[in-house]
């Protein structure tokens, strides 16, 4: 039973995250400037396993974690909340370490 129940969180946890070869309609989120590092934390609650700087998401409401530069230490991960389009693509114009803009393309 245990292992049916670990099976369909795992299944189910990162539902609004898509790989990149995904047939499906998706929206891509990316950051403009990728010089400082940027990266993407989280996709509404869950963690990322890595640190991408592009994403695919399901289009609806979303909330992403992010940071505009690398950081060991400090506040707390910024929250952007959008809704997202399908085949539409917005990117994230950081300006000094925070988030000036998103342009949707």
């Amino acid at each position: 039973m245990r292992s049916v129940l670990l099976a369909s969180v795992f299944l189910t946890g990162c539902s609004a995250i898509l790989p990149s070869n995904t047939l499906e309609s998706h929206g891509t989120l990316t950051f403009a400037d990728q010089a400082r590092l940027p990266c993407f934390a989280s996709v509404d609650g869950q963690d990322l396993r890595t640190a991408p700087t592009t994403i695919y998401v399901k289009p609806g409401e979303r909330r992403v974690r992010y940071f505009c530069a690398v950081r060991v230490d400090g506040p707390p991960t910024p929250l952007l909340e959008l809704n997202v389009e399908a085949g539409k693509t917005y990117v994230l114009h950081c300006k000094d370490d925070t988030l000036a803009s998103v342009e949707e393309r």
